[in-house]
C-alpha cells in the first residue's frame, strides 16, 4: 500500500497474463502446433483418472499466443542466462507425440517372481533434468527426449522388447501374413560427433543405447531391417540428418527405402538409381521448439524407377504403381509408422504396386485400423529408436498384443 506506483505497474502486468490469451482466442487468434506432433486431442471422461494429465496437456496445447511465449522465453534464456531454456520432462499425460489418446503404453513382461524387470543399466543418482532441446557443435541440435527416455528408471530391458517383437511377429505370420520391422537410429547415435562435450543424461543414455543396438544383433533378419549400420555407412556422403530438426534428410530416406526393398525381394531395386536434385530449404521441427525457427537447407534426392509410373487411386497416404520395366513388389504392403515414415514417403512410393499408411500406435477401437490389417499381405512396422527404446511403443504394448492375437485372423 505504500508503494502504489508498483502497484499500479503490476496490475495491468497480471491482467495481461491471465487474460491476454483469452482475449486474444476472442479476436480470433487461433493455436497451432509447434511441436512435432499435432495438438493433443480433448479429454473425454472415458479416460478415467487420466483425465486430469490430459486436460492439461491439452490446455497446455491450445493456449493461444503459445509460440510467441516459447519464443520470448528462450530469447530471454540465451541472452540473460547464456543457456537453452527446460521444459521440465515429457509430458506424462496420453495423446502426446502423436498417438491418439487411448494409445496403451508399453508394459514390460513379467518376471518369473510376479516383479517387473527394469532396464539393467547405468544408475543414475537422483532425477536427470535434461533440456527438451540440446544444442551441440555448429549449433546442430538434438532432442533432448533422445536422452530422457534413456536415461529412466522406466526404461526395459532391449531383451525384453525383443521377446515383444518376435512375439508380434508370430502373430502376423499364424495370420498368413509378413511382418517387417524398421528402428530408425536417433538423430543422437548416428551423429555422434556433433554431440556436445558433455550435458546431462551423457553416459546413462550413451551406455543405453550401446546396449539397444547390441541387442538388435539378435534380431531375426527376416524380419528385421537394420538401419543403422547402412547410415553409418554413408556419413562421408554427407548430411544424414537435419541440423535443426528431428528426422533424416533425403538421402537418409533413399537409405530407407533401398534397406526395405533388399529384405522384401533383393531384385527389387534393379533399375533404380538415386539422384540429387539440387537443395531445398525445410523448417526445423527442433528450431521451432525452441521458438527460435528457422530453415535448414538440404540436399534433395529422388528415387527413380524406370517405367514405374503412379497409378489411378494414388494419394498421400496411398500408393498405387504401375510398371513397364522395374519391378514392383506385388503383395498389399500395410505401413504402421511415425513421422519418420512420412517424411520418407516420396522414396518408398515407388517400390510397390499397392502400399497405404498409418500412424504408429493401435486404437484398440478402430474398426477402420482392422480392417486395414486383414487386407495387407505385408505389414512394415516402423518405429524410432527413442519410442521403442523408452517403452512409448504402444504397438508393442500387452493390450494391442492381446487385440490382434484376437482379431487379426
Amino acid at each position: 500500500m505504500r508503494r502504489p506506483r508498483d502497484q499500479w505497474l503490476t496490475l495491468p502486468l497480471a491482467l495481461a497474463f491471465f487474460f491476454g490469451p483469452a482475449l486474444s482466442l476472442a479476436f480470433g487468434v487461433r493455436p497451432r502446433a509447434i511441436e512435432n506432433r499435432r495438438l493433443a486431442d480433448a479429454p473425454r471422461l472415458s479416460q478415467g483418472w487420466d483425465v486430469f494429465p490430459a486436460i492439461d496437456v491439452w490446455a497446455t496445447d491450445h493456449l493461444p499466443l503459445r509460440d510467441r511465449a516459447v519464443r520470448t522465453n528462450t530469447w530471454a534464456s540465451r541472452k540473460f542466462l547464456r543457456e537453452l531454456p527446460s521444459y521440465g520432462g515429457a509430458p506424462k499425460a496420453k495423446g502426446v507425440a502423436g498417438l491418439p489418446a487411448d494409445t496403451p503404453p508399453l508394459q514390460p513382461p513379467p518376471r518369473p517372481d510376479g516383479g517387473l524387470r527394469p532396464f539393467a543399466g547405468p544408475a543414475v543418482d537422483g532425477p536427470v533434468t535434461i533440456p527438451t532441446v540440446v544444442r551441440g557443435r555448429d549449433d546442430m541440435l538434438f532432442f533432448g527426449v533422445d536422452f530422457r527416455v534413456a536415461c529412466s528408471p522406466n526404461a526395459w530391458q532391449p531383451a525384453d522388447v525383443h521377446a515383444r517383437l518376435g512375439r508380434l511377429d508370430r502373430v502376423v505370420a499364424k495370420s498368413g501374413r509378413r511382418l517387417v520391422v524398421v528402428i530408425p537410429p536417433n538423430k543422437s547415435t548416428i551423429e555422434t560427433e556433433s554431440l556436445p562435450a558433455d550435458f546431462p543424461g551423457r553416459e546413462c543414455s550413451a551406455e543405453r543405447r550401446d546396449a539397444f543396438w547390441q541387442q538388435t544383433a539378435r534380431f531375426d533378419r527376416r524380419w528385421y531391417v537394420d538401419m543403422r549400420a547402412p547410415l553409418e555407412a554413408a556419413r562421408s556422403r554427407g548430411e544424414l540428418y537435419r541440423r535443426s530438426d528431428t528426422h533424416w534428410s533425403p538421402m537418409s530416406a533413399a537409405i530407407y527405402a533401398e534397406q526395405l526393398a533388399r529384405n522384401l525381394d533383393p531384385r527389387l531395386w534393379d533399375r533404380t538409381t538415386v539422384r540429387e536434385t539440387g537443395s531445398r530449404p525445410v523448417d526445423g521441427d527442433l528450431a521451432a521448439l525452441l521458438g527460435t525457427p528457422r530453415k535448414d537447407i538440404v540436399r534433395d534426392f529422388v528415387v527413380v524407377r524406370d517405367g514405374v509410373t503412379p497409378a489411378a487411386g494414388s494419394t498421400g497416404r496411398a500408393v498405387r504403381n504401375t510398371t513397364s520395366s522395374a519391378p514392383l513388389f506385388e503383395p498389399h504392403t500395410l505401413f504402421i509408422g511415425d513421422s519418420v515414415t512420412d517424411v520418407s514417403w516420396s522414396a518408398l512410393a515407388p517400390i510397390f504396386r499397392s502400399a497405404d499408411r498409418l500412424k504408429a500406435a493401435f486404437n484398440l477401437r478402430n474398426q477402420a485400423l482392422l480392417d486395414a490389417l486383414e487386407e495387407a499381405d505385408v505389414i512394415v512396422l516402423e518405429i524410432v529408436e527413442r519410442d521403442i527404446v523408452g517403452g512409448r511403443a504402444a504397438t508393442l504394448s500387452d493390450a494391442s498384443l492381446e487385440w490382434l492375437e484376437a482379431h487379426l485372423h
